[in-house]
Formats: C-alpha cells, structure tokens, sequence
C-alpha cells in the first residue's frame, strides 16, 4: 500500500470512527418569527412589518464539531411602503437552507450556508425565486436524553433581486428567530 492511499484510508477511518453515533442524525420541527428588512434601488421608505412562520430540519454529523443541516421553512414576510397611502406586502416563501453547523460545545452552533426559496404567496410585485445566503446562531437546550428545545436566530442575505417590477430592485434583508424541538434520531 502506498502512501497516499494509506494516508486517505486513516483520514476516512479517524473521520468516520470520531462520529458519535448517538447523535449522528437530529430531526427538528420549528416555529419562526421573521421580521423583514428590505434593501430598495432606487431608495423606498419602508416601514418593517414581522410575521410567522414553520418548518422542520435534518441536520447529519460529519465530524464531532460539524454537521450538515437540510429542510424547508416557510417563511412568511411583510412590510409596508410609507405614502399617500400606505401600501402593505406580503410575501410567502418556502425556503431550503444547506447550512454547516459547526459546534465546539454541544450546546451552541455556529451556522452558515446558502439557501433557495420559492415563492408560495405574494402579494407585490415578486419573483418566484430568491436565493442568497443564512447565517446565524444556535442553542439547544436538553430535556431528555434525545430530546433537545432549539433556538436559533439567523440572518438572511437575499442575493436574488425578488421584485418583478422593471423600476425597482428589491433584496431580502430579514432577521429570522426560530424555536422548536430538536430529536437525536441516531
């Protein structure tokens, strides 16, 4: 046996032997609360608006201090555009994160990834995707020995220009809290 292929076979040992089993795979169901920041081109006033919203995760270990986490959020948001008169949005996106967890302790996460989101309601000028990147932090708290309360405030980065209107360019800047349940599947 070489040495390269020798070396590879150890890394995928130790990388695969130092997962702890018992918390290899966790399964989260989540409420959120969203309030929306909106970046315009050319400048709008805005007032912010907050809404609520749901979803669930599954997050893998892929070593002991980093995971990978996959799900669907939907993520209602809303605000309204300050005139004569007032006009309020909404808009409803159904978005799924690819974020890395990376945990010194178990306790706390550091998360950051991309995401992409399809449109399931609007009611302005939308695109029917947005995409950009999350990031954020994250506590989980046990109650059972498999059974964790999750919370997690995030930062969404919207890179996708979500307004259709050919006069505007419209960027999602929203602050996301998310709580829940979190189950150690495996």
């Amino acid at each position: 046996m070489n040495f390269k292929c020798g070396l590879n076979l150890f890394l995928l040992v130790f990388f695969l032997g130092t997962a702890p089993l018992a918390r290899a795979l966790d399964f989260s169901v989540l409420g959120a609360a969203t309030v929306s920041n909106y970046i315009f081109s050319p400048p709008l006033t805005i007032s912010n608006g907050t809404s609520f919203g749901f979803g669930a995760t599954v997050g893998i270990d892929l070593v002991p201090t980093l995971s990978l986490e996959t799900g669907f959020l939907f993520l209602p948001t809303a605000f309204s555009q300050v005139g004569i008169p007032t006009t309020s949005f909404t808009y409803g996106y159904l978005d799924i994160p690819l974020l890395l967890r990376f945990s010194l302790i178990q306790l706390f996460s550091i998360n950051f990834g991309p995401y992409y989101g399809f449109a399931t309601s609007s009611t302005g000028n939308s695109a029917t995707n947005d995409y950009g990147l999350m990031m954020g932090v994250s506590a989980r708290f046990p109650v059972l020995p498999l059974l964790k309360i999750r919370v997690d405030a995030m930062y969404e980065f919207g890179l996708a220009n979500i307004n259709s209107s050919l006069f505007n360019t419209q960027n999602s800047r929203n602050f996301i809290v998310l709580g829940g349940l979190m189950l150690d599947l495996w």
